[in-house]
């Protein structure tokens, strides 16, 4: 059995304005995992978790990884 966190404290209404299918896997599962990371914001149906992921989800990104930033960014001098 794995134990998954849950950051229920977070605010969703960004995901649901942004990501409306969010808000639908709230209300049609009986409770659902939510992904507040600082990269990406996020809900899922953990009845359906395996091998590390769940495949009824809905996330949105937050920012781009820091790895995505440093090829823009000009080399240093």
């Amino acid at each position: 059995m794995a134990k998954l966190p849950s950051k229920d404290e977070a605010n969703l209404d960004s995901l649901f304005a942004g990501n409306p299918k969010a808000q639908t896997l709230v209300q049609w599962s009986p409770f659902v995992v939510v992904v507040d990371d600082g990269q990406r914001l996020g809900v899922y149906d953990p009845r359906f978790y395996r091998k590390g992921q769940s495949f009824l989800y809905e996330f949105m990104c937050l920012r781009k990884p820091a790895q995505a930033l440093e090829v823009m960014l000009p080399a240093p001098a």
